[in-house]
């Protein structure tokens, strides 16, 4: 049996965009019409790597642990389509089916609640804005209370930057003074979302943009004009699956080194330099360091994590030989990249030759999350993805290829 090479990626894209959700077969194109351009399902995921690691922890006993998140936020609708992106049952977050206990509206008096009952949260996401029923000092006050109690409290920047440039003053203050990290947005290209709020105290950007879709059940949901809100619970997965993995909760001071060690740089406009934390999440990442970790400290002593955290040997990996690659897509290889007319070129290729692309790019996509000064690589992945018509997703590659070749410069 032989199939195009078109063909073969359209269903190549969504092993590697769905995770476990491959046996669909298809992964949908999606017209973003803001973007003029296709876009892939779950672009979010794929950006983050968060749909690789999901796969990789299939085969790893996490460590399931108790009160591990607590979702702030409405009990239905919006609140259900944030808790699906920490985790799910089918496709679209890090995690499988871990415990995430639900509070409320997302009001004051949930927080008050969690509080009161004396339950030490390990991670609380809170994707709404603070002034709500009661006055940003309230919040701010209780926050503290709560991140004194050991709770990482994982919250917005707020969509509002058309009429408020900066995240609101008491949630910046309760990032400089307690364990609360501010989440901003990124959209689909790679750039600060339209509506994201900035500040100097962001930890970190994630996918928000026009749309973010997960699985609620087993039905797929999107939010349109997801933004923060969409951005925010992707990071306490991340958060999540790092406690998950290790058995360990990191302190406020580890969990920024983290971020800085594994975020992905993003593309800045001069106005935002400093003010979207250190850079693009990168679950993959973070989930590999966190693998990295419990292998090494298996049977050691009571916080060997903390002491493999401060070694940068932990957050090391190896670059992929493109070569092997470019093997499979020599349509992509750079002497031909920059000739159109080779990006449509149909190849004739059996069911053996699918299964060893559908490998690579797995491969390929895997090793520049974890490495990702390769700028070459990063423009490969491009190809691939242009060749089968995901526009956008392609220029979000283009994109972090022209900033690794000058971050490469700099190294």
């Amino acid at each position: 049996m032989k199939i195009s090479l078109g063909y073969m990626i359209y269903i190549l894209l969504a092993f590697v965009s769905i995770g476990s959700n491959a046996e669909t077969g298809i992964v949908t194109k999606s017209y973003e019409h803001h973007l003029n351009g296709n876009l892939s399902e779950f672009w979010a995921q794929e950006y983050t790597g968060a749909d690789l690691l999901r796969d990789e922890l299939d085969n790893f006993q996490t460590k399931r642990i108790d009160h591990l998140v607590a979702v702030v936020d409405s009990a239905k609708g919006h609140g259900e389509w944030v808790k699906s992106l920490i985790s799910n049952s089918r496709a679209g977050a890090a995690l499988k089916d871990i415990s995430i206990t639900s509070f409320g509206n997302g009001h004051y008096d949930d927080l008050q609640s969690i509080y009161e009952s004396n339950t030490k949260f390990l991670y609380l996401n809170q994707s709404f804005q603070w002034r709500m029923d009661a006055t940003d000092y309230e919040f701010y006050e209780l926050a503290k209370l709560l991140s004194g109690r050991g709770t990482i409290i994982i919250t917005s920047a707020g969509n509002n930057y058309r009429n408020q440039k900066l995240v609101d003053d008491m949630k910046r203050a309760a990032a400089r003074e307690s364990s609360v990290f501010i989440v901003a947005a990124m959209d689909e290209t790679g750039s600060k979302d339209v509506d994201s709020q900035v500040a100097d105290e962001v930890l970190v950007s994630a996918p928000g943009g026009h749309f973010v879709r997960s699985y609620i059940n087993d039905s797929l949901k999107s939010v349109d004009g997801a933004m923060t809100s969409a951005a925010t619970p992707q990071v306490t997965s991340a958060m999540a699956a790092f406690t998950e993995i290790t058995g360990y909760q990191p302190t406020k001071r580890e969990i920024q080194s983290i971020f800085k060690k594994t975020s992905l740089k993003l593309r800045y406009d001069d106005n935002f330099v400093g003010k979207l934390g250190y850079g693009l999440l990168n679950t993959y990442k973070i989930g590999s360091v966190a693998l990295k970790i419990s292998a090494y400290c298996d049977n050691k002593v009571k916080g060997c994590a903390g002491m493999a955290l401060a070694d940068d040997a932990f957050f090391t990996f190896p670059k992929i030989n493109l070569e092997r690659i470019y093997s499979s897509w020599p349509e992509c290889s750079p002497l031909k990249y920059s000739q159109s007319s080779q990006l449509n070129k149909i190849v004739e290729l059996n069911i053996d030759a699918k299964a060893e692309k559908i490998r690579k790019l797995r491969e390929l996509r895997s090793s520049l999350l974890l490495n990702p000064y390769q700028s070459e690589g990063w423009m490969l992945l491009a190809c691939i993805y242009e060749s089968e018509g995901f526009e956008i997703n392609a220029q979000y590659y283009k994109n972090l290829s022209n900033v690794y070749i000058h971050e490469s410069e700099l190294e």
